[in-house]
């Protein structure tokens, strides 16, 4: 209706500054994410089978983990990429002290590294007149995993933390948010692959914090279905939260991680709970819609792999199928579309080509 296409414009044009120069005056446009940063890094040679995943390369002194880094955001630039995250997912503070024992400080050192590697690929690759054709300047976001994302356990597909209390996780969360506050260069904070209701909220408390009132944060969730986080907790109640709770923070929100075979039922579950009716109201900007789904393959936690799923559909590069799903995910409302686990820098280039 009308109604409803007046509403998704006025959406588009109070989203928050960082997103609004990839739309125009008639609200049309999408931001394309990168994709799965570890798989890259296993096609050019890299290995990320150990606690840390694609953090360790961040480790000091490690040049030819750097370099990697650096060749996959160039190989997610090259493609389309609007938007490439940090290497950051997995690290923390106990994960580098475990790992490496490095003191806070190193380990603060690690985080501003990571943002460095990024901005360094952006400002090669800006700096070719040729990539600045029709391309906004593309942004730094800043990755940070969910509790499960330090386990090393695959419990990102579960939400099966162990005993930790509300606290514990306030304090986790927190610690390594206001350590990218303390870094430089980056434009935004994505949180992302959330699969417990449970951290849904804690997390909501911790953008609420006061030393977070002016950062911008994006949220994404981890579904198994249109009705479940991966824990099995309510995704409709997790949506209630995070509206209920106002975050004048908060530029973005969606879901990660999900097989695409389930994605088009998840979106209309955010549409009806979420981003219905949805306006700036008491905050100075509306969240975007994100979506960013794996290939649909089921990780072994064991094997630390992904293994095809006789259920999953998996994407393969410049597929029909691809097409179809992007252009039904942005009719969905979504105007961030990208890939996590197992999605590569040519997926990222059909997607790009089939959007614009």
């Amino acid at each position: 209706t009308w109604d409803r296409l007046i509403g998704l414009l006025r959406a588009m044009s109070s989203y928050h500054p960082i997103f609004r120069p990839f739309f125009d005056e008639n609200g049309n446009g999408v931001v394309i994410l990168d994709g799965g940063l570890g798989t890259t890094i296993e096609a050019l040679g890299g290995n990320v089978k150990n606690n840390l995943w694609n953090a360790r390369l961040l480790a000091n002194g490690d040049e030819k983990g750097h370099q990697l880094l650096y060749n996959a955001h160039i190989a997610f630039l090259e493609n389309g990429t609007d938007v490439i995250e940090t290497a950051s997912y997995q690290a923390s503070f106990k994960g580098f002290a475990d790992e490496f024992g490095y003191t806070r400080e190193q380990t603060q050192v690690v985080f501003q590294r990571s943002i460095d590697i990024a901005v360094r690929a952006r400002g090669d690759f800006w700096s070719n007149e040729n990539n600045r054709k029709a391309r906004q300047k593309p942004l730094i976001a800043v990755s940070l995993g969910c509790y499960g994302s330090i386990l090393h356990n695959g419990s990102e597909y579960t939400g099966d933390y162990g005993s930790i209390t509300s606290e514990q996780l306030y304090e986790f969360h927190l610690e390594r948010i206001l350590a990218i506050v303390a870094c430089t260069s980056w434009d935004l904070i994505l949180v992302e692959t959330i699969p417990k209701g449970f951290e849904v909220s804690v997390l909501c408390n911790v953008f609420n914090n006061p030393k977070l009132s002016q950062v911008p944060i994006a949220l994404s969730l981890a579904c198994k279905n249109y009705l479940s986080l991966n824990d099995g907790s309510s995704l409709p109640e997790s949506l209630k939260t995070v509206r209920e709770s106002q975050l004048s923070n908060l530029i973005g929100l969606g879901l990660n991680c999900v097989d695409p075979n389930h994605v088009s039922d998840i979106l209309q579950t955010y549409q009806h709970h979420f981003f219905k009716d949805l306006s700036a109201g008491k905050t100075a900007h509306t969240p975007i819609f994100m979506c960013y789904p794996n290939s649909g393959e089921i990780y072994d936690p064991d094997l630390q792999t992904f293994i095809q799923s006789s259920g999953a559909g998996k994407l393969d590069n410049g597929s029909t199928a691809l097409r179809k799903c992007v252009k039904d995910w942005y009719r969905c409302g979504v105007r961030v579309i990208g890939g996590c686990c197992r999605i590569t820098p040519e997926h990222i280039g059909c997607l790009r080509q089939a959007l614009h």
